[in-house]
Formats: structure tokens, sequence, C-alpha cells
């Protein structure tokens, strides 16, 4: 277990970069892996202006269709939501059958510390929800701290960030 620093929480995980507790960066026990800088949110207008994210998406959704964006990329991956879509990094993990992923190691997924199974946006009707699913580093959405395993609505254009990697979603 980590302690933390800065609240003196002692029961983060080994692996954990980021204090469950208060959200602050923790030491590093591992001497050869390189880390990045802690991204903290608090509102939109705190974050540089061109991680502010966009105002809205270009190009038609249909009622199931989701637009990501991850990171600062200029195109979104474009998705089918109809029931539930598991954010993570897989690799060659086995997943669930008929269960929708969207992979994250490509987009910088282990670098950031996104878990394996960190994240899930449901769809309830017309709605959606965004669930931690008991993450390691934690969920923010739109600079709020999420609680694991408890739905929170999500709207066009919500910023998500999976420890240090953030999604903007696009919903019809």
């Amino acid at each position: 277990m980590v302690t933390c620093s800065i609240c003196g929480y002692g029961e983060n995980s080994d692996s954990a970069m980021i204090c469950i507790k208060c959200g602050s960066e923790l030491p590093d026990t591992r001497a050869s892996v390189m880390r990045r800088p802690v991204t903290s949110l608090l509102s939109p207008d705190d974050l540089p202006i061109g991680e502010r994210g966009r105002d809205h998406h270009t190009g038609p959704l249909s009622r199931t269709d989701i637009a990501v964006y991850v990171a600062d990329a200029e195109q979104p991956l474009m998705m089918k939501l109809t029931r539930e879509l598991l954010l993570g990094r897989f690799g060659t993990s086995k997943l669930e059958p008929g269960v929708a992923c969207l992979d994250l190691i490509s987009y910088g997924g282990m670098e950031n510390g996104v878990s394996r199974r960190h994240a899930m946006l449901r769809r309830l009707g017309a709605d959606v929800v965004v669930l931690d699913l008991d993450s390691t580093n934690g969920t923010w959405l739109n600079g709020v701290h999420l609680k694991p395993q408890q739905p929170v609505m999500i709207r066009s254009g919500d910023r998500l960030l999976l420890a240090r990697l953030t999604l903007q979603i696009f919903l019809a």
C-alpha cells in the first residue's frame, strides 16, 4: 500500500498513481517507469485553451451513435451505443462475449493510468450514464470525481477524465 503525502491516506494500492481519497499524485514506487504530471480538472475554464474541448460535433449522429474524441484527436471514434460500452485497456485480455469495448491502449491508456476495466457507458432509454468500475486512478465527469459503481447521467459534449486520459463524448 502507498501512503499519500498530501492527505495521509494509506490504503492506495501499490500500482496507484493518484490517491483515491484526495486525487494527489502518489510517489512512484517503480523507479524504472517515467510518469507524467497529473492533470487536475476543477472546471473547463481552468484548462488551457487547447484542452477545453469542442463546442460541438460536426457530422451526423443517429439515436444510438456516440462520437468519442480521445485526448486532442481531431477525428472522433464513432461507435454504436445500444446497451453498454466498456472503457479501458484490454490488449489480449479475454472479454465477455457480446460486450462492446473501447480499448484505450493505443491512445496512451497505459501511460495515463487507465485501468483494464475502467468505466462503463450505459444506455438507459434515451439517456446515457457513466459508471466508474472501481478503477485504480479514478474517473471524473466535467471535473467532478465519480464514486465507484454509481451511475451519473452524461450529456452531449461532456468530458470524462479516466485517470489522466481525457475523452469528450457527443450524443445524438
